[in-house]
């Protein structure tokens, strides 16, 4: 028996529990169409509103980000205090750090590219200086020196020329700091894994 046979003799044992009429079909017909109609205007409806929605959000995600430029969370450390910073660019290559104490520290200048040429600094040369060590003098004349959770006196490093040097041992490679006090100005930091 060849598999149309078997079609046949399936369908013939097959026995339908209403008699349907031509009418039955074409009314059949009618309201699939009619569905058919409905659901094809609500498809449209919602193509469009999700077109019109993405437009909209892509204009204003980009009018938002050059209103705002570049903005983010960092984990750093505040004079050997683990904290949150937000990073935000205020021009190109010009940023300000907030800090969760209401400190703003505004960071930035320019950088040289492989062939020597100045570019603005990136927000990923202002991130990785948040990790510098920080200086703090107290009232009565003690200065400690804060790099993450390590804090050292410095009191007897600094020199007559108002510049320190410390060498701070952290993991296999030690970090040789160099603090130069520029008068009222504050100070300026140089790291270095090679030596002074």
């Amino acid at each position: 028996m060849s598999n149309r046979e078997k079609y046949r003799h399936a369908m013939n044992t097959v026995i339908p529990s209403k008699e349907i009429t031509a009418e039955d079909i074409l009314e059949l017909r009618e309201e699939k169409k009619m569905k058919k109609g409905h659901s094809g205007f609500r498809r449209s409806l919602v193509g469009i509103v999700a077109a019109v929605v993405l437009v909209i959000g892509v204009t204003g995600g980009a009018y938002a980000a050059d209103l705002g430029g570049f903005k983010t969370a960092v984990n750093t450390w505040l004079y050997g205090e683990p904290v949150q910073v937000e990073v935000e660019e205020i021009s190109p290559g010009n940023y300000e750090v907030h800090y969760p104490n209401g400190m703003t520290r505004g960071m930035g200048g320019i950088s040289y590219d492989a062939n020597g040429n100045p570019q603005p600094a990136t927000a990923e040369e202002i991130i990785s200086q948040l990790d510098y060590p920080e200086v703090e003098m107290t009232e009565d004349g003690t200065i400690n020196m804060f790099y993450r959770d390590q804090v050292i006196d410095i009191t007897e490093d600094v020199a007559d020329d108002n510049v320190a040097q410390v060498k701070f041992k952290e993991g296999v490679i030690p970090l040789y700091v160099t603090i130069n006090w520029e008068g009222d100005a504050g100070y300026s930091v140089h790291t270095s894994h090679f030596g002074f």
